[in-house]
């Protein structure tokens, strides 16, 4: 697919990088020598998490939407496997400071002890109020996390002492969170497999 400029041509080397970590040439929106901040919102309008640029500095022409180089950068192939790869997209509610926590796994209930452990957000009462499998865990987790209103906080861990802070805290709801997630998760055929049980009983503090 292309915007703007003349289409681009991928060659065979790019498409070979591309299937050796999982991704395909209609993957990519062919962007041309359009400029990084024109591209980065038609990619995210249309849906596209990589571009094709005509050149680079690098010399390589596959970037991320938020012009990493597909070639240079590791851990922005990591970050895309991850965004695509099925797992569980998960809310969690911490009842003491009346805060959502979404996110996305392989494994619930380790992932549950570990935020418990770690004192994520500066708790440590998490409990799981939602849960579903989906194809694609790390695109729907942030989906979801734009989907659903409130204020974004930012807090530390308990058991942590290298500065880390938490970045995916949300004042909302349980049950307006519940309510965006059954609609998300239906759209895009995943599978509840978790409501909490009295989630229109829960605290919750403005």
């Amino acid at each position: 697919m292309g915007f703007g400029g003349r289409q681009l041509v991928i060659t065979g080397d790019e498409v070979q990088l591309l299937s050796r970590h999982g991704f395909h040439s209609f993957d990519v929106l062919w962007v041309g020598d359009q400029r990084p901040r024109d591209w980065k919102v038609a990619a995210k309008e249309s849906g596209f998490d990589l571009v094709l640029v005509e050149s680079s500095r690098c010399g390589h022409r596959l970037k991320t939407r938020t012009n990493s180089c597909f070639e240079c950068n590791p851990q922005s192939i990591k970050r895309l496997q991850r965004h695509y790869r099925a797992g569980t997209v998960y809310i969690a509610y911490a009842e003491e400071v009346s805060l959502l926590k979404v996110g996305s796994t392989e494994n619930i209930d380790i992932r549950m002890k570990t935020l418990r452990n770690q004192g994520y957000g500066e708790v440590n009462d998490w409990r799981l109020i939602a849960a579903a499998d989906v194809s694609c865990a790390g695109k729907i987790e942030t989906q979801l996390l734009n989907m659903l209103p409130g204020e974004r906080r930012e807090a530390g861990y308990l058991n942590r002492h290298n500065g880390q802070r938490s970045r995916e805290l949300i004042k909302c709801a349980p049950r307006t969170a519940w309510w965006h997630f059954v609609r998300l998760i239906n759209r895009v055929n995943g599978r509840i497999k978790f409501k909490h049980a009295e989630l229109t009983q829960l605290d919750y503090r403005e």
